[in-house]
């Protein structure tokens, strides 16, 4: 109910958007959709057929894990469809940030515990090269880039 109503605010709030920043660079762009066309696809998947697509995972998952991670896959797939579409550097700074955060965090856990993930399937190393991937995209879209006057 309180999204509803903060979403009905926002609506009815006076202004428009702000000027548009520089555009993504191409290389960033195809990334992205690739990532974000991906996740929402293996999301979906896993959201709502968790027992057909968890053997996929390079970890094993239980129908209630396998639906939450594919829901979060969604939510992120989104938005990194949006922010493709957008193109728009100063506009995605929340992707970037949580691209940062997700990788960082998905490596932490990794290294913490390589024993849960089966290295011996191909699944494995994809979601690595996935995660190595996306760390570049959301360092090379944050802002403290143009804070230090590169671009």
């Amino acid at each position: 109910m309180a999204m509803l109503l903060i979403g009905w605010l926002q609506i009815r709030a006076p202004g428009g958007d702000p000027p548009r920043g520089p555009p993504a660079p191409t290389w960033m762009r195809v990334l992205v959709l690739g990532q974000g066309g991906g996740m929402l696809v293996f999301g979906a998947g896993l959201f709502l057929l968790p027992s057909a697509v968890a053997p996929l995972w390079p970890w094993p998952l239980t129908t209630l894990t396998g639906r939450a991670i594919g829901a979060w896959l969604i939510g992120i797939g989104f938005a990194a469809v949006h922010a493709n579409r957008e193109n728009d550097l100063s506009r995605i700074t929340p992707l970037a940030g949580g691209y940062v955060a997700f990788a960082v965090l998905e490596l932490i856990a990794l290294a913490r515990y390589p024993g849960t993930v089966n290295w011996a399937t191909p699944a494995a190393w994809v979601y690595l090269a996935f995660l190595l991937s996306i760390l570049p995209v959301g360092l090379g879209a944050l802002p403290i880039r143009r804070w230090l006057g590169r671009s």
